[in-house]
């Protein structure tokens, strides 16, 4: 079997402290975040989080891509967001970096 290695960004936790909530600053940090991907010709976007959140901008669970999850969470909060250069053949288990070991 050939394998190969892609790298994707991943979102990082996202969090607005309650006193600012429900001003639109994740949402806004979300597309921005989304644009410059966009603009790097980067290929997926990858996130763990709430699933009424991330699906307004176009994130789906991951294993509607073949892609899994490195953590033994429900499927609904891992997902992924293709953008332009996404190929179809890019599936698989996604990897942290070992700094994230432990998180």
């Amino acid at each position: 079997m050939n394998e190969e290695t892609l790298q994707v960004l991943g979102l990082a936790p996202l969090a607005v402290h309650p006193q600012f909530q429900r001003q639109g600053i994740g949402s806004a940090l979300i597309k921005a975040g989304l644009e410059i991907a966009e603009a790097k010709k980067e290929a997926i976007v990858i996130v763990l989080g709430h699933p009424q959140f991330y699906t307004r901008f176009g994130f789906q669970p991951a294993v509607v891509y073949e892609i899994e999850s490195p953590f033994p969470v429900p499927e609904e909060f891992f997902m992924v967001k293709p953008l332009q250069s996404y190929q179809e053949i890019y599936q698989g288990k996604v990897v942290y970096p070992s700094t994230f070991d432990g998180v």
